[in-house]
């Protein structure tokens, strides 16, 4: 409790601000996202009567959910540490919830209970929807990454002798 904040120590935190607001909201995200997951693999698993082969259709679409969870949470979880050192805006804050919204959706279609359960052609063809907007912030999210890289290097932030 006794130490001294003192101004390397503040610009410490402010450089780690933005790394650690991605990692941490990330992290959020795909605990929601995979909570809901669990909520549709309970609906797959508790009722699979009457679904004869369209079971076998909506287990591809659950692990396709979960492989995009895992591929929208590598990208942040490897990319972030190279994130130059700033304070996050809004504009950092909207792409990981708007993913969250739509992981979260991705699974929601899939319980009989919250989504058209019984029209098995309109489940599929919101999951198609729902995954081409992930697709679509996915994308949005990597161009956000880019500005940042390039105006940190636009900046002369980035300065290559310092690593070797």
């Amino acid at each position: 409790m006794g130490e001294i904040i003192d101004r390397d120590r503040i610009v410490g935190r402010i450089d780690a601000s933005l790394t650690s607001h991605y990692l941490s909201l990330e992290i959020t995200v795909v605990s929601v996202a995979l909570a809901m997951a669990g909520l549709a693999l309970a609906d797959l698993v508790a009722e699979p009567d009457g679904l004869g082969s369209r079971l076998v259709l909506l287990w591809l679409v659950w692990v396709g959910g979960l492989l995009a969870i895992a591929v929208a949470y590598a990208g942040p979880m490897i990319g972030a540490f190279a994130l130059p050192p700033s304070v996050p805006t809004v504009w950092d804050l909207v792409p990981p919830l708007a993913i969250g919204v739509v992981e979260f959706l991705m699974f929601a279609v899939l319980i009989r209970q919250v989504g058209p359960g019984t029209q098995f052609d309109l489940v599929i063809a919101t999951w198609l929807w729902v995954m081409a907007a992930f697709g679509i912030i996915a994308f949005v999210t990597i161009l956000r990454a880019q500005y940042l890289l390039l105006e940190d290097t636009m900046n002369n932030r980035y300065d290559p002798e310092k690593l070797e």
